[in-house]
């Protein structure tokens, strides 16, 4: 049911009318998610074994991740990313919350709803993809949403060791 509701979403007006909204509130959906997510990747800070610092490197197709540490600046060898614990700035997680609240669309109360369903599902997949679990090609989600036949590109710093 989820899924004809989407289908319906996309093909309506107020989707089309909406859709540069729509995409901010999913990009401030998506950064709560992570901040609140505790997976381990470059600019994460962590702690291991007491001691605190930032992720400088990985994690790798191992799951390896290297370390600056911040007592001593010096870099660690290979840790296991789950063997890292992943430093959660409740201050940025409530700044992300009112960022997301604000980019909410002006829609229906059903439309937000059924926004909000397809919204964390991809986000639940983002976060399998960096962590390895699910491939990019093919994505089912790309077609319910009309995307299938989009050529993107990510400009910028690339935060994810799984893109190219």
């Amino acid at each position: 049911a989820r899924h004809v509701r989407l289908q319906e979403l996309t093909s309506s007006g107020s989707f089309q009318r909406h859709r540069r909204e729509i995409f901010k509130y999913a990009e401030a959906r998506c950064e709560l998610r992570e901040l609140q997510s505790p997976a381990v990747r470059v600019g994460v800070r962590v702690t291991h074994e007491d001691r605190r610092g930032v992720v400088t490197f990985g994690p790798d197709c191992d799951n390896d991740c290297k370390v600056k540490f911040d007592d001593t600046g010096d870099e660690s060898g290979y840790i296991n990313a789950n063997n890292l614990e992943k430093i959660v700035d409740d201050d940025a997680v409530k700044r992300a919350e009112r960022a997301a609240d604000k980019a909410k669309p002006s829609m229906s109360d059903d439309d937000i709803a059924a926004l909000d369903d397809v919204v964390e599902e991809v986000v639940l997949d983002v976060l399998a993809l960096s962590g390895g679990k699910l491939t990019g090609i093919g994505y089912a989600k790309d077609k319910e949403l009309g995307t299938n036949r989009h050529v993107f590109a990510t400009l910028g710093v690339n935060r994810q060791f799984e893109y190219g």
